[in-house]
């Protein structure tokens, strides 16, 4: 476990967070120093019908010192992001994990991602990630996750490695040529995928990064005017940030499940079907909503 989030080391801005991108319901706390062995015996005491670990999540380490900033970390506050590793180590992380293609997790920058990961060097932990991109900046990502490797000492995982988008399909072979490049220069780094042009994850991730900071998601999207900005920019064929909308088009887009009585009859549908229904704009390309 631990794919860019997890449940420990928790605080109220690890809670805030959370609720800010839509997490309803009861959160278990995990607080304290050792948060993160509390959730690890919890779910021991639980029972699992596997076995099971996690890595520390890079995300909740950043929402933990910061909440849904964005911004450079500071000196001090990357110090409190090393003890909050160093403690998760500790209490039996696998490493650290990011995901830097949802907020907060791309707000971090390459330095940051380092310095969190060199906390976890003296204790053999492993820098997996899923990456700034594994579309149109794929190799660009690439790049960065084996920089972040060899400037904190650390192994690198590249978890789900891809080409999104037809447009990049042609980009795999020199990804993986990176990937080999590295190994034959004695970097510890690997790779792991899934063969099929397939994904899941939140709808919420169609959205520029930043109209999650600060917690004000939904307070955005409430707002006529910034909607406007938020679908102009959607709508944009090419951006610096990983605009899985466009990438996938609303024709290849299947929504599994909704929260909202009223929406449940969408379920099972993809997003151009649903805009047809409602007869709303993005149900052919260009896409300009999500």
């Amino acid at each position: 476990m631990g794919e860019g989030w997890t449940a420990a080391p928790s605080n109220e801005k690890t809670l805030e967070s959370m609720q800010s991108l839509g997490r309803t319901g009861a959160v278990p706390r995990f607080d304290g120093t050792h948060g993160f062995d509390t959730w690890l015996h919890a779910m021991e005491e639980h029972g699992a019908s596997l076995n099971f670990g996690s890595f520390v999540g890079a995300a909740t380490v950043r929402q933990y010192v910061k909440g849904m900033q964005e911004g450079a970390a500071t000196a001090a506050e990357l110090e409190q992001m090393q003890a909050l590793v160093r403690n998760a180590m500790l209490d039996g992380a696998f490493g650290v994990a990011s995901a830097l293609i949802y907020p907060p997790g791309n707000y971090a920058g390459t330095h940051e991602l380092a310095g969190i990961s060199k906390a976890m060097a003296p204790y053999g932990g492993i820098y997996i990630t899923h990456m700034r991109s594994e579309a149109d900046h794929l190799t660009e990502s690439i790049a960065e996750a084996l920089e972040i490797g060899r400037e904190a000492g650390v192994p690198v995982e590249i978890y789900h490695l891809k080409a999104a988008g037809r447009r990049n399909w042609s980009k795999m072979g020199e990804a993986i040529a990176l990937i080999e490049k590295a190994r034959r220069a004695g970097q510890d780094a690997g790779a792991d995928m899934y063969p099929y042009t397939a994904g899941a994850t939140g709808l919420t991730a169609c959205f520029p990064p930043w109209t999650a900071a600060d917690r004000k998601l939904f307070e955005n999207l409430a707002d006529p005017a910034v909607r406007a900005k938020i679908r102009a920019e959607m709508g944009q064929p090419v951006t610096e940030w990983e605009n899985m909308g466009q990438l996938a088009g609303p024709e290849n887009i299947l929504i599994v499940s909704l929260s909202q009585p009223q929406n449940q009859p969408f379920a099972g549908k993809r997003l151009a079907e649903i805009a047809k229904l409602q007869n709303r704009t993005g149900a052919t390309r260009p896409w300009t909503s999500c």
